[in-house]
């Protein structure tokens, strides 16, 4: 019986393409003066591509750029303007806090595993207005240990107070998320991205598609049930 739904953040909750590409360009605008003689577009790409889906933490990427384009504001002050930023610029993927207020709803735990810095995240998550949501929320850099290491699901596992076999986890990274958590047992939802996965994997490409699987493995182990009985 499934007794709890856990959540990635990035790529899954919030759409991370679309929010660095408004915060870069509006951090490009906010300092248009630092980018005198740099084509806006050609910064803001050079900022996605160095940035890396978010693999690259930001110190390095603003190094890169300052010493590409011989800024005048140093690697400190831009990454400073992004840690304190970013949540500005958070965009949910569509029906986020109708999926999230439903599952609530049936009775569903909320779980949420992200990996990254801690104050970051949490600013990210309260930003989408979504925090008060969850019954355990887990972030890498405190915790110590991060995705796809097995004891970071078991973390959320065991303060939401359910097993493997109670809990779907669902996440955009083949092997931070859906390898990570069929490692240990879990049940696994694919919010599709551009990479490549096996047809096998059970996937969506919307949010909204989520209560209709949880449904079909509900019924699944309830006909299980009355089999044994």
């Amino acid at each position: 019986m499934i007794k709890a739904i856990l959540f990635d953040l990035d790529g899954t909750l919030l759409n991370r393409k679309a929010s660095v590409q408004a915060f870069i360009h509006n951090q490009y605008e906010r300092h248009v003066h630092v980018f005198e003689g740099i084509e806006k577009d050609q910064y803001c790409k050079r900022f996605i591509d160095l940035d890396n889906n978010g693999y690259t933490w930001k110190d390095r990427v603003y190094q890169q750029l300052v010493n590409e384009y011989r800024l005048h504001l140093s690697a400190d002050e831009l990454l400073e303007d992004y840690i304190s930023t970013f949540q500005n610029h958070c965009i949910a993927f569509e029906g986020m806090i109708n999926v999230l207020h439903f599952l609530n709803q049936q009775g569903y735990l909320l779980g949420l595993i992200s990996n990254g810095r801690t104050q970051f995240q949490l600013s990210n998550v309260r930003a989408l207005g979504i925090e008060e949501l969850f019954d355990t929320i887990l972030i890498s850099e405190e915790l110590g240990v991060k995705k796809p290491d097995s004891e970071i699901y078991f973390q959320a596992l065991n303060r939401l107070n359910v097993t493997p076999h109670e809990a779907v986890y669902i996440g955009d990274h083949l092997e931070n998320d859906i390898e990570g958590a069929e490692k240990i047992g879990m049940r696994t939802i694919w919010k599709r991205n551009d990479q490549i996965g096996n047809e096998e994997i059970i996937s969506i490409t919307k949010l909204a598609q989520i209560p209709p699987i949880l449904d079909m493995w509900t019924h699944h182990d309830n006909q299980n049930l009355l089999e044994k009985k």
